[in-house]
């Protein structure tokens, strides 16, 4: 019986708009604000260590946050 009630449950429209909704609560997003020009804000990260590779074992990463461009830049640590 908890079977079938489970299943008619689930096939149940009004059933399933009338579920509460138990789901986590996450917080709004908030957008950064635009840089006013190209290079204005830039942000940086390095992934390494790598294995060696023409004496480099990593890279740095730079980002332009105006135009999304990508600097890759081979690094030692």
């Amino acid at each position: 019986m908890h079977t079938e009630i489970a299943t008619y449950v689930q096939a149940c429209q009004e059933c399933q708009w009338m579920k509460i909704d138990r789901t986590a609560r996450h917080a709004l997003l908030v957008p950064h604000d635009v840089p006013p020009h190209p290079w204005h804000t830039i942000s940086i990260d390095m992934i390494g260590p790598l294995p060696a590779s023409h004496g480099n074992d990593a890279i740095l990463v730079i980002v332009n946050k105006f135009s999304k461009r990508l600097i890759l830049e081979p690094i030692t640590t």
